[in-house]
């Protein structure tokens, strides 16, 4: 797997999951089939638009908030130069900070996204720290009219809200979090989140979905007494 996009140097490229879409279903039916080789170089990322290393960076922000705490450091540290220098390949020397900074960056995620991926290679539960954010933006996504990194950068930024408010984790961590996503120019709000009929039927459908995964992976005996 040869990426050329930071979400599949990071993300796509490495994962195991192969899908496709189903009777209304996201990723109903495919299999799991984890690349021989996956190779990422940010030299690939010098030819990309701005608003497509926003798209990657929430990925990279993803993990960091849910599993690497000096990822999260360089994240701050880099700031938006991650996006001007193109993650350290436009108009800098080899060994500049951001240079040095970017490849700890994507080394950081690489480490954090197989961590969790290959931990749990075939899904068999739902305890997944790469699926914050992905929540309920899979259920406003398309109906806003979001592009996908804004719209998973509203479900971390809501996500840690409701963490904030059931006590899960401090203010000043919820503030910390929101500024690092708006650092990189990526959205934090938007009016589909006054839809409350919208929220909720992505909130059921992220339970059908776990729901529909465990039947899978369940032997068919378990299930005589359980409707999914």
């Amino acid at each position: 797997m040869l990426s050329t996009s930071i979400v599949a140097g990071i993300d796509a490229g490495p994962s195991p999951r192969t899908c496709c879409d189903g009777f209304g279903y996201k990723n109903l039916f495919g299999a799991y089939h984890p690349p021989v080789l996956s190779i990422t170089d940010r030299f690939f990322f010098k030819t990309l638009r701005e608003g497509w290393l926003r798209h990657g960076i929430i990925e990279i922000i993803k993990m960091a908030v849910v599993k690497d705490a000096e990822l999260f450091r360089n994240l701050e540290a880099a700031g938006p130069a991650l996006i001007s220098s193109r993650f350290g390949t436009l108009d800098c020397e080899p060994e500049s900070e951001i240079s040095l900074l970017s490849q700890k960056i994507l080394g950081g995620a690489l480490r954090s996204y197989v961590a969790a991926e290959y931990g749990n290679l075939y899904e068999t539960h739902q305890c997944r720290p790469h699926a914050y954010g992905h929540t309920w933006s899979p259920g406003f996504e398309i109906e806003a009219g979001l592009l996908h990194g804004h719209a998973v950068a509203i479900g971390m930024g809501f996500g840690a809200f409701l963490s904030q408010r059931l006590g899960w984790i401090t203010e000043a961590e919820c503030q910390r979090i929101l500024a690092l996503i708006s650092s990189f120019g990526l959205s934090l709000w938007h009016d589909i989140l006054l839809k409350k009929e919208t929220l909720w039927s992505s909130q059921v459908k992220i339970f059908r979905s776990a729901a529909r995964i465990w039947w899978l992976r369940c032997p068919r005996g378990r299930l005589a007494n359980v409707a999914i």
